[in-house]
Order: structure tokens, then C-alpha cells, then sequence
């Protein structure tokens, strides 16, 4: 049980490292190759480079303000979490580290660059990136978790 522990700490930060790195390095391929839509499947499914200056799914807030509230968002769903959810099992730690993977990814963007590039397009949604699909991903399985818990 105690190697289990030790494994399962060790995931959280490598994963969290993992993600946004992997974030980071799509959007520098993006930079480079994406101003000119790259067709996937058709129009449906694109890779397209975009600057979004505004929130989750480009609604419109800019400026210091955008940065310390996502800052402020990431440390209550750290706090959140941690309260009430264990961190030893496996699923929750992938969860958290998703969140927090994806949720640097963007706000290094904010904090560099003053927007954050996102590229995946599909059909008519708001286009967005890796960071957003971990934030997603983890969102949904902490989400089954506390349900599951309950």
C-alpha cells in the first residue's frame, strides 16, 4: 500500500508537468503552421491559429483582472478539491492534475502574451486548445467523483 501512495503522489506532478507541456508545445506548432487552416476532416474537424483575448469559449474580459481571477479560480478548485475529495486515489489525481496542467497552460499565455492561442476547431464550437480539453477532461472526472462520493 505505501509504494501504491508513493506512485500515486508521484502522478500528480508529473502528469501536471506532462500537460502543460504538451499545451505549450502544440501552441508553438500552431504559431508556426496553423495560420492557414489545416483541414482534418473537412470543415467539421480544423487546426486553426487564434488569438483569444477574453475567457473560457472567447467571452470578452481583459487585463489584470482576467489573470488574478483565474489565478483565483485555480487555488479554490486546488483548495476545494483537496478538502474534499482524497488525493491518494488515482482517479483524483489525474483529475487535479489535468486541472491544474491545463489551467497553466493558459495563464502563462495571459501572463506572456497578453491572450491565449488556441487552434482546435470543430464544426461551429469555439475554437480551443489542449489546456481547455485537460481543464474539460478533468473538470468532468472530479465532477463523477463528488457525485460517486456522495
Amino acid at each position: 500500500m505505501h509504494k501504491m501512495i508513493r506512485k500515486i503522489k508521484f502522478l500528480l506532478p508529473a502528469l501536471t508537468i506532462s500537460t502543460l507541456a504538451l499545451d505549450m508545445l502544440t501552441k508553438k506548432i500552431a504559431v508556426a503552421y496553423f495560420e492557414q487552416p489545416l483541414r482534418i476532416i473537412g470543415d467539421f474537424v480544423r487546426f486553426v491559429y487564434s488569438e483569444n483575448y477574453g475567457i473560457a469559449f472567447s467571452i470578452p474580459l481583459k487585463g489584470p483582472l482576467l489573470i488574478a481571477g483565474n489565478l483565483i479560480i485555480l487555488a479554490l478548485i486546488v483548495i476545494m478539491g483537496s478538502r474534499y475529495l482524497e488525493l491518494n486515489q488515482r482517479l483524483n489525481s489525474v483529475a487535479f492534475a489535468l486541472i491544474i496542467g491545463g489551467a497553466l497552460g493558459n495563464i502563462f499565455d495571459r501572463i506572456t502574451q497578453g491572450y491565449v492561442i488556441d487552434f482546435i476547431a470543430i464544426y461551429k464550437y469555439p475554437v480551443f486548445n489542449i489546456a481547455d480539453v485537460a481543464l474539460t477532461v478533468g473538470a468532468i472526472i472530479l465532477a463523477a467523483q463528488l457525485i460517486k462520493n456522495k
